[in-house]
Parts: structure tokens; C-alpha cells; sequence
């Protein structure tokens, strides 16, 4: 888009060029214009001062030599203004027929101009439609993606349901187990209190009532018993 403002700028700027550049050639062409009115005028004058000449070169031819001299220098004269008449008619029409190519030339520069920016113009309207179709494009992506958040947070929190339903399942697993081992530790830990009380001697007796006291008391409070077997092995 910055590009394109840049190009119709640039065109803008020519074509003001252009327009500035035509006002001076016709300001050249009226220039040289009043030019040759001047030079017509002065033809008249040189006319007129010619056919004074003229008159003056018939006295002089019945003059004496020194007045043949001045005729000589006065049809010189003549002579060279004639030359530059036609030298300023020809740079008129020189400069004529360079003003007429420089506005051909102009007329088919100005034409390529505003066709060169009709198709900026056009561009940069298909750039704009393209960006408020990109602008829409983005608008769905956005409702759709907020739409599959809510339903990824859906499906998170059904997983978070199932995870937490699986942990209370383990650790209802593992109390089972936990009770389970408790009643084997407890069923050897007896087993064994009971051979010593029938058949140890005193002081293992003594041991033992010592033992089921504090099994007794450690199972009241929940805590493991592994200590008291390792102890009577």
C-alpha cells in the first residue's frame, strides 16, 4: 500500500511537471509569435526603407562616383537584411514545428501518465479488497479458534475428572493393599509372640508381653509394625 501511494505520488508530481513545462512552451510560443509580428513590422519598415533606397540608388546612379559607393553599401545593406529575414522566418518555423512534437509529445506522455495511474488507482483498490478479505479470513480464524479452546477446556476438564476418579481408585487400591499387609504383619507378629510365650524362657516371655503392649498401642495409632518383626527376627 505505501508503495503504491508512493508511484501515484511520483505520477502526480510528473504530470504537474508536464503541465508546468506546457504553460512555459506556450509562453516560448507566444513569445516567438509577437517575434515574428516584430519582424513583419520591421519588414514593412525595411520595405518602405527599401523603396526609399531604391530611390535614393536611381539619384545616386546620376550622381558622381562617391555617391555609386554609397549605393553599393546601401544595397549591402538591403541585401542583409533580406538574409536575416530569412533566417529569423526559418527559426520561427523551426521553432513552430518543435512546439507542435513537443506537444504530440506531451498529449502521449499525459495519456501513458493517466493510464499508468488508472492502474495504480485500480491496484490499490484490489490491494484494500484483499486486505478487508484477509481482515474477514482472520475474524473466522479467531472465532474458530476460540471456539476449539472452549472445547479443548471441555475435553481438559473431562480428563481432569477421569485422573482424579483413577486416583481415588489407586489410593482406594492401596489402602485395601496397606490393610491387607497390616493384617499379614500382624497375624506372623502374633504368631511368633505366642511360640515365645509358650515355649520361651522368662526373659523372652518378658520380651514379648513387652512387644504385644506396644503393638497394641502402635496399632491404635495407625503406624507400621515392620519395626517389631524385624526386631523379634
Amino acid at each position: 500500500m505505501e508503495r503504491l501511494k508512493k508511484q501515484n505520488e511520483a505520477y502526480r508530481t510528473q504530470i504537474q511537471l508536464l503541465q508546468e513545462a506546457e504553460l512555459q512552451a506556450q509562453k516560448n510560443h507566444r513569445s516567438v509569435v509577437d517575434g515574428y509580428n516584430e519582424l513583419l513590422n520591421e519588414k514593412e519598415e525595411t520595405d518602405k526603407e527599401n523603396e526609399k533606397l531604391r530611390d535614393q540608388v536611381q539619384q545616386l546612379g546620376e550622381s558622381k562616383v562617391k555617391e555609386n559607393e554609397k549605393f553599393r553599401q546601401l544595397v549591402l545593406k538591403y541585401n542583409q537584411l533580406v538574409r536575416q529575414y530569412e533566417e529569423l522566418k526559418g527559426d520561427i518555423e523551426k521553432l513552430e514545428s518543435e512546439v507542435e512534437e513537443s506537444n504530440e509529445k506531451w498529449i502521449d506522455y499525459s495519456k501513458d501518465m493517466e493510464e499508468k495511474l488508472e492502474e495504480a488507482e485500480n491496484e490499490k483498490e484490489k490491494a484494500e479488497e484483499e486486505v478487508e478479505t484477509m481482515k474477514e479470513h482472520f475474524k473466522m480464524r479467531r472465532g474458530n479458534m476460540a471456539q476449539n479452546m472452549s472445547v479443548l477446556r471441555e475435553q481438559m476438564e473431562e480428563k481432569d475428572k477421569e485422573i482424579e476418579k483413577w486416583k481415588n481408585h489407586c489410593n482406594e487400591i492401596n489402602h485395601k493393599a496397606y490393610a491387607f499387609r497390616s493384617r499379614q504383619v500382624k497375624r506372623r507378629l502374633f504368631h511368633r509372640l505366642d511360640d515365645k510365650l509358650e515355649f520361651g524362657d522368662e526373659q523372652e516371655q518378658k520380651t514379648a508381653e513387652r512387644n504385644i503392649k506396644t503393638m497394641s498401642v502402635m496399632l491404635r495409632k495407625g503406624e507400621e509394625i515392620n519395626e517389631l518383626i524385624e526386631a523379634e527376627n
